[in-house]
């Protein structure tokens, strides 16, 4: 596959042949990237915040490691995230959800008031816009307050609350980069994922109680509110020292998880981006493991090396340790 570098929305280089490219895009989260080179190249072309484009999917080089391996060899390995981490780089001191406006509004006027038309103009940054409104009814139940957050954080966690995506675009021309909230669709009477069928392998069914919390304790102004539902032994409380978004995000992150992942094979009836894609909504069935569910698509990983490899992620993810160490690294809970 090939991998194309840009520089200020200018095409500067294509790489065609590279030891390994692994890239993961999330539907409500930022994707990430890791490249690996054998071979010699100009390593200004794989400079931070450059971009490389692979089949219309930008990612940001942040980082840039050059060594050499056990052969001698001098090998460089170039990571980043997708273009959606761009928003790690404004913070966002408060924000209240108002329930007289959809998720998918507010969303857009963060970017609005962050990026495109901000009080302070050295926030402005020309390129950046958002796209047109798909107009996604769903509005907030109850008015939730965020307190110091990065901007890329705060829109995970609304979308967390409403079941949507966001990306952003790379266009070199008109030299843009636009921002937009995604549904996905129901493809559920379209798409099923089988290994009767023969187009997925190695299904994993991971279902996760051991940290699920149903109510949550919090602090606003002097008084101690609770959040959520649960009774009897079925109850299952925590406490946090913040308000009540902290204690919405503690929820979110501590519910009931069932996550499947699986390896999709080259398969006629069913291809990617043309039947299905990220953030939609498929059917997943096993007769063997008693798996007949429709589950959303939150994660895609493409694997290109002598082989291509994709990798699914269905439904609620699961972090393992090192996505958790991750997490910390780029200072998000």
């Amino acid at each position: 596959m090939r991998l194309e570098i840009f520089k200020d929305f200018q095409l500067i280089d294509m790489i065609y042949s590279y030891e390994s490219f692994e890239h993961t895009r999330k539907f409500a989260d930022c994707g990430e990237f890791s490249l690996i080179l054998n071979n010699f190249i100009d390593i200004n072309i794989l400079s931070p915040n450059n971009i490389i484009l692979v089949d219309n999917i930008p990612y940001i080089i942040e980082n840039i490691h050059r060594y050499k391996n056990a052969n001698k060899t001098i090998e460089t390995e170039v990571t980043g995230r997708s273009l959606k981490a761009i928003l790690d780089r404004r913070v966002i001191t408060n924000f209240t959800l108002n329930t007289n406006i959809t998720y998918e509004q507010q969303i857009y006027k963060l970017i609005q008031d962050n990026y495109i038309n901000p009080s302070d103009n050295n926030k402005k940054v020309d390129f950046i816009k958002n796209a047109n409104l798909k107009n996604i009814s769903l509005k907030p139940t109850q008015e939730i307050s965020f307190e110091n957050k990065y901007l890329l954080d705060l829109i995970i966690d609304i979308c967390k609350l409403c079941n949507l995506g966001f990306n952003i675009k790379y266009l070199p021309e008109p030299r843009q980069m636009v921002f937009e909230v995604l549904e996905g669709n129901d493809l559920t009477n379209d798409v099923v994922f089988s290994e009767q069928f023969n187009n997925i392998t190695d299904l994993e069914i991971y279902n996760q109680t051991k940290d699920y919390k149903n109510i949550c304790y919090y602090k606003d102004n002097e008084n101690i509110n609770v959040i959520g539902t649960g009774t009897g032994l079925n109850r299952r409380e925590e406490i946090v020292s913040g308000d009540i978004s902290e204690a919405i995000n503690l929820l979110e992150n501590k519910k009931e998880a069932l996550s499947i992942e699986c390896s999709v094979l080259s398969n006629e009836q069913f291809k990617y981006k043309i039947d299905w894609n990220l953030g939609d909504v498929v059917l997943i069935e096993d007769k063997g493991l008693n798996v007949f569910i429709e589950k959303r698509i939150i994660e895609i990983k493409e694997t290109i090396n002598e082989n291509h490899y994709i990798e699914l992620v269905f439904g609620d993810k699961i972090l393992n340790i090192y996505e958790k160490l991750g997490r910390k690294l780029y200072g998000r809970s």
